[in-house]
């Protein structure tokens, strides 16, 4: 985890996680691209996701259904 958090420090540059020329560099991409996405998550919602795919040409969007913001780890149902 601790270099999961290092490398997420590096990825977004000087902008933290709020990058504001992403998208226009996400147009760059020249290659076929897969953006899969949590459909659950409580922290990014799924529509930044769609946003991204829809900023690289010819992107497939696929939301994974029962995931939320760390897809790699179960979820723990709520208590509510």
């Amino acid at each position: 985890m601790a270099a999961n958090r290092v490398a997420l420090q590096v990825y977004p540059g000087p902008h933290a996680m709020a990058d504001p020329t992403l998208t226009d560099r996400l147009a760059g991409i020249a290659h076929p691209t897969l953006v899969a996405w949590r459909a659950s998550d409580e922290v990014v919602h799924i529509d930044y996701g769609r946003a991204y795919a829809r900023a690289i040409p010819g992107t497939e969007f696929l939301p994974l259904q029962g995931t939320g913001h760390l897809p790699q780890s179960p979820r723990r149902p709520s208590n509510s």
